[in-house]
C-alpha cells in the first residue's frame, strides 16, 4: 500500500518535509500527542535542518494512526502547535483509532487530499457524507469499519457521499464505476 499523500489536483503542495507520525503512541486524545516527539518528521519550531532542502513548510500530512482516539476534538489546536501552515494540511491519518462518527472540524482543511480513516468504529456509512463538502479530496480509505459489514451497499454509499474521491479503500473508482453509482443514488432517492 502506497503510504506517500497524493498531491492535490486543485493547488500546488508547498515544498514541506515529511508527515509527521505519531502512530502507535496509545494516545486516548488528540490534546495527548501534544507532549510526544513524533516518530518522524519535523514539528513547527523544530529543527529545520533535518527538512529537505527547499523545503517551506515542515508538513503537509499527520499520521495519528493506530492510537486510541474517539474524538478529534483538539486537532484543530494541536494542528497549529505542530504545523507551520495547518491550512496546507493535505494528508491526514486517522485509521486504527476508535472514531465513530466524522467530526466536522475536518471541513476548516479543505485542502485535505487524503484521508485514512479504516479501522475505526463507524457503524453507518452515510456518516462519511460531511467529508463530501472537502474539495480537494480525492483518496479515502473507510474499510475495517463496523458499517462496511453491515451496509451491503457500502461502496456504492460512501462512493455516492464523497463524488469527488478517485481512490476509495485504496481502489480506484473508474468512470463506469460513477455512472453506476450515480444510477444506483438516483433509484435510491439520493441527494447526489
Amino acid at each position: 500500500e502506497d503510504d506517500t499523500p497524493p498531491p492535490s489536483p486543485g493547488a500546488p503542495v508547498p515544498p514541506s518535509g515529511v508527515p509527521l507520525d505519531y502512530n502507535y503512541l496509545d494516545v486516548k486524545t488528540v490534546a495527548g500527542f501534544s507532549d510526544v516527539t513524533p516518530f518522524d518528521g519535523v514539528v513547527k519550531d523544530g529543527d529545520r535542518s533535518k527538512l529537505p532542502k527547499g523545503a517551506k513548510l515542515n508538513a503537509c500530512g499527520v499520521r495519528l494512526a493506530n492510537n486510541k482516539l474517539t474524538s478529534l476534538a483538539g486537532l484543530d489546536e494541536f494542528l497549529e502547535q505542530v504545523l507551520d501552515d495547518p491550512g496546507e494540511l493535505r494528508w491526514l491519518d486517522v485509521s486504527g483509532n476508535k472514531l465513530t462518527k466524522v467530526e466536522s472540524l475536518l471541513l476548516s482543511y479543505p485542502k485535505l487530499s487524503c484521508i485514512y480513516f479504516h479501522g475505526n468504529q463507524v457503524k453507518r456509512s452515510d456518516e462519511f457524507e460531511t467529508l463530501g463538502e472537502l474539495p480537494e479530496l480525492r483518496k479515502f480509505t473507510a474499510f475495517g469499519n463496523p458499517c462496511e459489514q453491515s451496509d451491503k451497499n457500502y461502496r456504492y454509499t460512501v462512493a455516492a457521499s464523497l463524488p469527488l474521491v478517485r481512490s476509495l479503500d485504496f481502489t480506484g473508482i473508474t468512470r463506469k464505476d460513477r455512472e453506476d453509482i450515480h444510477l444506483w443514488d438516483k433509484r435510491r432517492g439520493g441527494k447526489r
